[in-house]
């Protein structure tokens, strides 16, 4: 009798563990979805997808797969503070949050399991960089800044071939350059995934 009740104890702790992990990830879907509403509509919004998960060791985000996904929201949130394409200088707030944003993104450009996330990622850093024109100090930054940013750009259309924000962001860049369609650059080229590169309109899509 007694091994009886300790099953049915456990069976009932098993049973009570499962519930709670269902409600958490009620409360997640509500929670990522209504911050994509938010962001949506006000893209410049802080504190996103923050939600704070009751359980222990947050194992619901685990069950669900969350964090790559949560990871990728919040830096491309990050990228949107930041307001690329707009001066940075005098500004320091803004480069700080432009920084913040070039890192998450060139970490994610290498290791989220996503390819679109990936290319994605790879395309924003670059846009970032070129984006900078207002810090440049000379002909020569502006050229190694370049071909980070086509490098970036090539990358991202290398990861997801049918990422055509990408290519149309590459075509305009090697066009303004005067650089040859191919998006080929001489030998002193380089292409640094993630970690240099960004003009052109912000990305979308997660």
């Amino acid at each position: 009798m007694r091994r009886d009740g300790l099953i049915a104890a456990a069976a009932l702790a098993t049973a009570l563990l499962f519930a709670l992990v269902g409600f958490e990830a009620l409360r997640w879907d509500d929670s990522v979805a209504a911050d994509d509403a938010r962001f949506a509509a006000s893209p410049l919004s802080e504190g996103l997808w923050k939600h704070e998960e009751r359980l222990p060791l947050a194992p619901t985000r685990r069950l669900l797969g969350l964090s790559d996904d949560l990871a990728y929201r919040r830096a491309v949130s990050l990228y949107m503070r930041s307001r690329p394409g707009e001066p940075t200088a005098l500004n320091p707030q803004r480069e700080a949050l432009r920084g913040n944003a070039r890192q998450a993104l060139s970490a994610l450009s290498r290791t989220d399991p996503e390819l679109s996330r990936r290319s994605q990622a790879a395309m924003l850093v670059a846009l970032l960089s070129l984006g900078q024109g207002d810090l440049f100090q000379s002909a020569e930054e502006r050229l190694q800044v370049l071909r980070g940013g086509v490098g970036n750009l090539q990358i991202a259309v290398a990861i997801d071939p049918d990422n055509a924000e990408a290519k149309r962001n590459l075509e305009l860049v090697l066009t303004s350059a005067g650089l040859p369609p191919s998006g080929a650059t001489d030998a002193g080229g380089t292409s640094d995934t993630g970690d240099q590169a960004g003009v052109g309109r912000a990305g979308s899509g997660y």
